[in-house]
Formats: structure tokens, C-alpha cells, sequence
């Protein structure tokens, strides 16, 4: 699945696939005319497809038909001044290249091979007459390879049609659009899993409270996945939640729960029911009392972990640091929070190996957070008296360099004599030297550093994009003066506050569970299947085509 995620694939532009095609009418006219007049008719033709199919909001992928056309017919032209055997096996050797690529990304059910036979006899017949090549091999090739095209893609479709509820073809399409740069790709996708399922989740917000009673800043924690990728579902909404409370004045700081890639929204308009819900819970949370009660953070002694009294609730981040950081799944956040009493996140913050970083209940990564969690509900010690500041900082780096949409937020807490900065990125986890740069450069102004990332899989479409990955020394330089100037901010802005915890529950659609696990199981079949079946039916048509042309 990571192989198939960091593949970066765009489609040559609509005026790239003009320059060939004027390239190709070049090239064959230097042959004979009626070559030229061959090449001319699929030209048209794929064009005025294209012209329908943005018409009708169905050109996914963008460009494909210029840019298919085009690859079929250079190796036909390039084979005719060969002779008849060289016609025939390019002819069903394309022919099958056609089928596939069409047929692999044209949603229109059983009858969809149709059309494709249809235009292949045609062409047989164009390219025959215009050419003088015998049309019976060229009508064997063609149709024999668009049979195994179609037969092929048959046989892919039904490898997650059983598991995911959708085409493999369906899916292909949607992922190349979604590759090749096109919005709001894969929703579909990922509202057709049949794994999918309706959940009930809760949505956290600690709202810090000033003595006029404003609301000047929240730690969030909604029980959902920001995933799958990018735009999709709710692979942006730690972003979007930090764009519209900054518009209410406020400085949300967005922690990554204890959840895995079964509670993905299906869709934006689901993510957009945790947005808005924590929207009302910041304005609940100002009608309600507080409380100016903190302690000391307390580190947990087998992992990275740090827990803190706010208001009248143990806030807990969790962390492996320095080993591998993934998803902690859902039971054991809960059995966490069930120990403690507390509200529970995921630090999210030592990007590794991902199968060595997530957390199942009842590992043993599982039970040195549960010790770790124990220990610290035992030895943190409220005390009356809090101080809490604010500040956001936006770098201005794009997303490819692992910073999503939501930019950096600081929290400086004070209680008990201590200081404790909190510092989450929009970012799907950070480099480990990263996070110990940002500690360094914020050391002399707290006692405590505690670096989080808020799981955002906004950054994510071209595959796994930590922090501080692919950033180069510009950009790293721009993001820690950021930091700083984040940090020294919120210190600036400390003032006595009251914690409000506040708890809101909302119905949800997500992917489901064992979704994650079926679609990369999917993806691995589909792939080891392909690679044994096209390079036979490859292999067998150009066979069978040049025994076509050697008979004719």
C-alpha cells in the first residue's frame, strides 16, 4: 500500500496531447497521405470525446482520451512501413492496451466492453482501407485483443468486488484522478465500501476560559480519523477546525485521538459534523463555570507519555517517543481513560515504521501505557492557580513539505511553578530530529516541551509525508522561527484562566473497521494478480495476432 501511495502519476496536460498528435500527423505524412487521413479520425475522435466528457463532468482522468488515442496509434503508425505481420501483432497488442485502459476507467457497467469491440472493428476497417494492409488479420488482432482486455479486466474487478463492495476499475480510476491532481477524487470510493458503518463518537474540548468569561483558546480532541488522504473525507479536518475557530478569536490546538483508519469519514459532510460540533461545544463551554485548578505535567517512566491536571480533568497526551509513533487504536484509549478518569491523546510525534508504531489493546506497548498511565494519575498533584496563552503561527509552507493547512499552534500553561509549552503541527506525525530541534529551540522557555502533530492526512497525497522529511533548510528554518515566535507569543499572552471541559457526542459515517486492513489487502492481491495476468494476456495476443499475419 506505501509502494502504491508514493507513486506520483499526472497525465500529460490537454496541450502536451496536442503536440503529439500534431508530432504524430507529422510523422505519418512523411509516409503517405492516407496514413495522415488515418491518424486524423482517432485524433478527432478523442477530442470530442474529451469536449463531452467535460460537458458532462465526467472527464476522470483528466486528458485520458487525447492521451490513450495517442498512445495507441504511435506504434500502429510506427508499424505500418513493416508490413502486414508487424500491423497484425501491434494491432492486437494495442488493441488489448486499449480495452484495458478504457474499460479501467469508464464507469458504465457490463455493457461498457461494447462500444470499445465496436470502435476496434472500426479502426480494423479504417486502417485496412487507408493503408492496404489486409483487414482479416487486422479484424483477428483486434478483436482478439479487446476479448482478453475485456476478459482481464473482468477478472480484476471481481478481486474487491467481494471484499470492498466496489470495481478494482472503479477504484483505479478514482485513484488516478486522484493522482494526477484532480479535487474531490476517491469520495466515492469511500462512500461505496461496504465496510462502512454509522459510530457515535465524542468530541473533546478543554476551552480555557478568561476572567471576562471569553474563550481564548481550546485543546480539541474529536474521536475521529483525519484520514484517508488529502482532501478525501477527513483527511483535512484538524485543518478545518483550526481556520473556524480562528475566525471565533480563537486558538485551537488540535490532538490526534486514540484512533485508527476504521474511523475515517466517508465523506467532507461528515468531517463537517465534527467541525461544527466543536464549534457549539467552544460556545457551550462559555455559558459554563470553570475551575483554575492545574498541576505540575508529570513524564511517564517506560514511555514518552506526560499527563496534566486542567481544570478538574487529567489531561493525558501519549507517546513512544523515541521509538516508532503510530495510531493507537480506539480500546485502548478507552481502557486508558477508564484507569485514569482522564480525557486521552495521541502525541503522534516519531514518525518510523508504521506497523512497529501502532498500539493494539493488550500489546505490550499497550500495557507500558497503561503503567505509564497509572503512575501518573497517582502523582499528579492539583493545585489552585492556572495561566494559560495562546498563539498560531502559518509559515506559509505548502503541504508537500508536510505542514497542512492548520499551520502550528502553541499552548503555554503555568501551574504549580511550571511551565509547560504545547506545540501541536497540522502535520501527520514528525522526524524524530525535527521534534528534538523544536524541543532545543524552545527549551530556555519552559520547563516542560511537549510536541505534538495532529495526525492530518492533508499532506498526504503522494504517500507518507512526515515533518521534516522532505523540508529543506530554508523551510525548516522558517518553520522553527515560527515555533519560536508561536511560543513566545502564547507566554506573552499568559493570563489567570478557568478550564472548562466540555463533551459532545456525534453520529458519524466512517469507513468501518477492518477497512484499512481490506483495502490494503485488496490493493496487494489486485497487484500480484496483474502482475502475472498482463504480461500473460500481453504474451497471448501477440501470439495468436502473429499467426494471424503470417497465415494472411
Amino acid at each position: 500500500m506505501a509502494r502504491l501511495m508514493r507513486l506520483s502519476f499526472r497525465l500529460p496536460s490537454l496541450r502536451d496531447c496536442v503536440l503529439g498528435w500534431i508530432l504524430l500527423l507529422g510523422i505519418s505524412a512523411l509516409y503517405s497521405p492516407h496514413l495522415t487521413v488515418y491518424v486524423t479520425l482517432p485524433a478527432l475522435a478523442s477530442f470530442v470525446i474529451l469536449l463531452l466528457d467535460r460537458l458532462a463532468k465526467r472527464d476522470v482522468p483528466p486528458n485520458r482520451w487525447p492521451f490513450v488515442g495517442l498512445v495507441y496509434a504511435v506504434p500502429l503508425v510506427l508499424s505500418v512501413p513493416l508490413g502486414t505481420v508487424a500491423v497484425a501483432v501491434t494491432k492486437g497488442v494495442m488493441s488489448t492496451f486499449l480495452t484495458l485502459a478504457l474499460l479501467g476507467t469508464v464507469r458504465s457497467g457490463v455493457l461498457r466492453a461494447v462500444p470499445v469491440l465496436a470502435y476496434l472493428v472500426i479502426d480494423s476497417l479504417a486502417l485496412a482501407t487507408l493503408t492496404g494492409v489486409p483487414l482479416p488479420p487486422l479484424l483477428l488482432a483486434s478483436l482478439t485483443g479487446g476479448v482478453v482486455g475485456a476478459a482481464v479486466v473482468a477478472v480484476v474487478d471481481t478481486l474487491t468486488l467481494a471484499s470492498l463492495g466496489i470495481r478494482t476499475t472503479d477504484a483505479f480510476g478514482e485513484f488516478l484522478s486522484f493522482k494526477s491532481g484532480r479535487d474531490h477524487s476517491l469520495h466515492s470510493l469511500f462512500r461505496g465500501m461496504e465496510t462502512r458503518t454509522r459510530v457515535r463518537v465524542p468530541v473533546r474540548v478543554f476551552a480555557f476560559m478568561t476572567k471576562n468569561g471569553d474563550v481564548k483558546g481550546c485543546f480539541v480532541i474529536p474521536w475521529i480519523h483525519p484520514g484517508p488522504l488529502g482532501d478525501v473525507g477527513g483527511g483535512d479536518l484538524p485543518g478545518r477546525i483550526v481556520r473556524r475557530l480562528l475566525k471565533e478569536g480563537i486558538v485551537p490546538l488540535v490532538f490526534h485521538s486514540t484512533t485508527t483508519h476504521d474511523f475515517n469519514p466517508v465523506d467532507r459532510r461528515e468531517a463537517g459534523k465534527i467541525v461544527e460540533e466543536t464549534v457549539r461545544l467552544v460556545r457551550e463551554a462559555a455559558d459554563r463555570e470553570g475551575c483554575s485548578v492545574g498541576s505540575a505535567p508529570v513524564r511517564g517512566e517506560e514511555t514518552d507519555s506526560v499527563g496534566q491536571i486542567l481544570g478538574d480533568r487529567l489531561f493525558l497526551v501519549l507517546s513512544k517517543y523515541p521509538e516508532p509513533s503510530d495510531d493507537i487504536d480506539a480500546a485502548t484509549g478507552i481502557a486508558l481513560e477508564r484507569e485514569t478518569g482522564g480525557w486521552v491523546a495521541d502525541c503522534h510525534n516519531c514518525f518510523g515504521d508504521p506497523d512497529r508504531g501502532r498500539v493494539y489493546a493488550f500489546s505490550e506497548d499497550f500495557w507500558r501505557l497503561m503503567r505509564d498511565a497509572r503512575r501518573i494519575s497517582e502523582r499528579v498533584e492539583p493545585t489552585p492557580g492556572l495561566r494559560a496563552g495562546f498563539d498560531h503561527a502559518d509559515p506559509g509552507l505548502d503541504p508537500e513539505t508536510g505542514l497542512g493547512s492548520g499551520g502550528v499552534s502553541v499552548a503555554a500553561v503555568e501551574a504549580d511553578g511550571t511551565r509547560t509549552l504545547y506545540v501541536v503541527f497540522d502535520s501527520n506525525s514528525i522526524v524524530r530530529e525535527l521534534k528534538e530541534e523544536v524541543e532545543r529551540t524552545l527549551r530556555d522557555l519552559a520547563e516542560e516541551v511537549v510536541v505534538c502533530t495532529s495526525d492530518s492526512h492533508e499532506v498526504n497525497p503522494r504517500g507518507y509525508n512526515p515533518l521534516g522529511q522532505i523540508m529543506g533548510r530554508n523551510d525548516k528554518r522558517r518553520l522553527l522561527k515560527a515555533v519560536r515566535c508561536a511560543a513566545e507569543g502564547a507566554i506573552e499572552d499568559l493570563e489567570e484562566c478557568e478550564v472548562v471541559p466540555v463533551e459532545g457526542w456525534v453520529k458519524v459515517e466512517v469507513t468501518g473497521p477492518g477497512s484499512f486492513q481490506r483495502l490494503v489487502h485488496s490493493v496487494e492481491t489486485t497487484r500480484t494478480v496483474i502482475g502475472v495476468l498482463l504480461p500473460t494476456a500481453f504474451l497471448g495476443v501477440a501470439l495468436l495476432s502473429l499467426l494471424f499475419g503470417i497465415r494472411t
